[in-house]
């Protein structure tokens, strides 16, 4: 049986990953950069211009994050890009955010951080 991607195609898989934090930014940066097309914002209005430039398959927006929280960026890319992707990670176990981000059906996939390496390569 034939992989859906070839490895050339997998690297070009574009995902955005949102966090406020640079050093969160850079450090998912060097992990991925190998196996996919990175792209970072720090913040959801940065991640929404992303969007509208660039064709991304798979968003990660981290939860706590000032003026736009992960949910309600989430919410947004629903509306806006229906076909992206959307994954929720966070330091935090705040059941009722990720209860309200899946039951508005605006996440596929929860994940926590820290995050190991390969769970999250083969999630995305």
């Amino acid at each position: 049986m034939r992989p859906l991607l070839s490895p050339e195609e997998f690297r070009r898989y574009p995902v955005l990953y949102v966090d406020d934090e640079p050093l969160a930014l850079e450090t998912f940066r060097l992990q991925f950069k190998e196996d996919f097309t990175v792209h970072t914002s720090q913040n959801g209005e940065e991640a929404m211009r992303s969007l509208r430039e660039n064709e991304i398959a798979v968003i990660l927006t981290d939860q706590r994050m000032p003026r736009l929280s992960g949910v309600e960026l989430l919410k947004q890319v629903k509306e806006q890009h229906p076909d992206t992707v959307r994954m929720l990670i966070t330091a935090y176990s705040d059941m009722d955010v990720v209860i309200e981000a899946i039951n508005q059906g605006n996440v596929y996939r929860y994940i926590t951080k820290p995050y190991n390496e390969d769970d999250l390569r083969n999630t995305i």
